[in-house]
Parts: C-alpha cells; structure tokens; sequence
C-alpha cells in the first residue's frame, strides 16, 4: 500500500503541475491508535489529522489519544458542527 500512497501522490502533483520532488518524502509506518468499536472510526480519523498536522512521526508515540478520548471528542465535534 505504501507505493501506491507515493503514486497517487505523484499523480495529483502531475495533474495540478506541482513541483515536489517525490524522492524526497520519506514514508513511515509507525503503531497508530485503533478504536475498540466499529461506531469510533470518523472520530479516530479526525482525532488522526488533529494530532498529526504539525508533528514529525517521532514525536507520535508522546502525543497519541486513547479510547477514552473518544466521548470527549465527538462532544467537541458535534458542539463545533453546531457553531
């Protein structure tokens, strides 16, 4: 899956005429947190991009949310949709 992640990303950069040198980018797999029930998925995925814009994956292992965030969470979510 991973190369597939770097094609995709090399063929938007081509469609829009983006110069970013794909050789460059470094891909990463690191343990990511994983919800317990099948209803968490949206809110884990939005908790994701929350934690991961701006830090490096080194920094990932000292910022991750657990389950227990997840009420809390989709509390915030809904009260900001409702803004």
């Amino acid at each position: 899956m991973g190369i597939k992640i770097f094609e995709y990303g090399a063929a938007f950069l081509a469609k829009y005429n983006i110069d970013a040198p794909l050789h460059n980018w470094e891909f990463v797999i690191t343990d990511v947190p994983q919800q317990d029930g099948n209803t968490d998925c949206g809110v884990f995925a939005c908790m994701f991009m929350e934690h991961w814009a701006g830090h490096i994956p080194s920094e990932y292992k000292q910022i991750w949310y657990k389950q227990e965030h997840v009420e809390h969470q989709r509390a915030s979510i809904a009260a900001n949709l409702l803004l």
